[in-house]
């Protein structure tokens, strides 16, 4: 999916959204920066030997259960032809009945 269609989804989930709900509902943030000396990923070094710095924003959309995140990983040596790689992930999660006990 390209970043266009990514930022188009994300305004469009904000738009979505009445202005009543972002006044009692606040817009969470989440960022976060870890450095791993080898960086594994599906079971292989990523960078070889080389560390890699990840870096990430995560926003949860004023508690709708929406939420919006952009990862950033990097090789901490030159060398790589992928130096720079972006991971976006919009996501959607509620609970059904979270106050009532019910049977399946």
């Amino acid at each position: 999916m390209s970043i266009k269609k990514l930022t188009v989804i994300g305004v469009g989930l904000l738009c979505i959204m009445t202005p009543a709900q972002a006044e009692e509902r606040k817009l969470g943030a989440t960022a976060n920066v870890t450095y791993m000396s080898r960086l594994m990923d599906k079971g292989g070094q990523y960078y070889g030997k080389q560390g890699a710095l990840l870096e990430g924003v995560a926003l949860d959309l004023y508690g709708t259960g929406a939420s919006l995140t952009v990862e950033h990983r990097a090789a901490t040596s030159s060398g790589y032809e992928l130096k720079d790689r972006y991971s976006y992930k919009l996501a959607y999660g509620k609970r059904l009945f979270a106050d009532e006990a019910y049977e399946t």
